[in-house]
């Protein structure tokens, strides 16, 4: 993916590390390298928090890699996915999805597929199939249905710590 991302040095990039994922260190040291050497056009972080990181998504000209925001999340978002890998394997995809194989030819064609006028036309009209009207409120019915009265606080209590 980051030699892939060298074949679009007219974009910033933004990199998120990975988790405790399997040789998650090793690949965070291979971010945290190609971050520095490109300074001008890359920050790497651990983390953004969720509203910095739906922030930044929305501002994106595409989500690139293998984690399940760009499958679950940028399709309401209209921002295009590059999902590189077999890590999503069995997940519904919108039509905002390019999968590709993790080889650098492979993701820099998807990227490049994914940046184009024609899928830009494409993201307009795609659906997110995992977002629908009333989703929170179904929540919501689904656990007081199998918790009922455990969701509402009895009582407060505060605490003090002394000095």
């Amino acid at each position: 993916m980051l030699a892939a991302l060298d074949a679009f040095p007219e974009y910033n990039v933004v990199l998120t590390k990975a988790n405790a994922d399997t040789d998650g260190r090793t690949i965070n040291r291979l971010i945290d390298d190609y971050a520095e050497k490109r300074r001008e056009r890359c920050f790497a972080t651990t983390t953004l928090g969720v509203r910095r990181y739906l922030s930044a998504m929305k501002h994106a000209a595409a989500v690139i890699g293998n984690s399940s925001s760009g499958i679950i999340e940028a399709p309401s978002l209209k921002i295009p996915t590059v999902n590189i890998g077999d890590r999503q394997k069995g997940r519904v995809r919108a039509a905002s999805v390019v999968d590709c194989e993790p080889v650098t030819n492979s993701i820099a064609s998807s990227i490049r597929k994914a940046i184009a006028a024609e899928f830009q036309e494409i993201l307009k009209v795609a659906k997110n199939p995992y977002e629908q009207a009333g989703t929170a409120a179904k929540i919501i019915e689904k656990i007081t249905l199998f918790c009922p009265g455990e969701l509402m606080k009895k009582s407060f209590h505060n605490l003090r710590v002394s000095a």
